[in-house]
């Protein structure tokens, strides 16, 4: 029997966070297109939610895509978008198998009526009463837009 060379862990109680960053360095550096990257991001992502459940954290934020990504080449954005609902169609079924409740914050609006619809379905089917992991996934957010939001909010309270 071959004897697991990582110790079992227990992150209960824990949240942690992470900043997707770095995709496109790690595509350029391997010679492969900036979509391979996000590609091979996704797989690290999947690795690590299993992980994280596997070691009962509590809760995962992951800061997927921010307000300043809108300015990247339209073609890498779309490579996005079209992850986004394939990453949504492939791995919800394994999240519910795994316990996992998956929601998502920021504006994302701006992906369109697609990405908004298998986000809404992604919530709903894994909206658990007790979850053994909460992964939360922020698209669309930004130091800047949080701010004007925070003042219109303001704006409208006085």
């Amino acid at each position: 029997m071959a004897e697991n060379k990582y110790p079992s862990i227990d992150l209960s109680g824990i949240n942690a966070a992470i900043i997707m960053d770095g995709n496109g360095r790690w595509a350029k550096k391997n010679a492969l297109n900036v979509t391979s990257g996000h590609e091979r991001g996704l797989k690290t992502v999947i690795k690590i939610v299993e992980s994280a459940a596997k070691a009962k954290l509590d809760s995962l934020s992951l800061y997927a895509f921010s307000t300043e990504n809108w300015s990247r080449p339209k073609k890498e954005v779309l490579g996005i978008k079209k992850l986004i609902i394939s990453a949504i169609d492939s791995q919800v079924p394994e999240l519910i198998n795994q316990e996992v409740r998956l929601n998502f914050f920021g504006d994302y609006s701006s992906f369109g009526d697609d990405v908004v619809d298998a986000i809404k379905q992604a919530e709903r089917v894994t909206a658990l009463n007790d979850p053994k992991l909460k992964l939360n996934i922020a698209l669309g957010y930004g130091g800047r837009a949080d701010i004007i939001e925070a003042a219109k909010s303001i704006a409208t309270d006085i």
